[in-house]
């Protein structure tokens, strides 16, 4: 067997440990809420408010949320919501940079797995001795 297809193997091998180590933690996701969490500061408008002179009101927090094929509905979120809010939007963003990067990780396992299909295929031919056979 060649180094190579040893290689290939050992690699796809880490990476399905990484992959299984998010997977699990995927499937450990708790409740949660998507769209993103906004702290904004922001003028009133009002003649001789403080905030005219730079020292702007809030923070205040607001829901960015998607919409497909529409703008992003932007939600106002009490104060009191806030903290239970972070934790829950948190999950989400976790959730999702755990399925981006198992996504990448299948590519990767993919594209080795072809590379070991190829040198498996030029090793058949060398040892039936039919080189110069077309590419699959």
């Amino acid at each position: 067997m060649s180094t190579d297809i040893s290689r290939l193997r050992q690699n796809i091998s880490l990476l399905r440990t990484r992959r299984t180590n998010l997977e699990n933690k995927a499937l450990r996701s708790r409740a949660m809420v998507r769209g993103s969490l906004l702290e904004l500061m922001r003028k009133c408008g009002k003649p001789g408010c403080k905030c005219q002179r730079g020292e702007l009101h809030g923070p205040n927090f607001y829901l960015s949320l998607p919409k497909p094929g529409k703008r992003s509905q932007i939600l106002p979120v009490p104060m009191d919501r806030v903290k239970v809010l972070k934790s829950l939007n948190l999950h989400y963003h976790d959730f999702q940079h755990a399925l981006t990067e198992i996504r990448r990780l299948n590519g990767e396992i993919g594209a080795l797995l072809l590379a070991i299909r190829e040198e498996q295929l030029r090793l058949g031919e060398e040892k039936a001795e039919l080189q110069g056979l077309p590419p699959a």
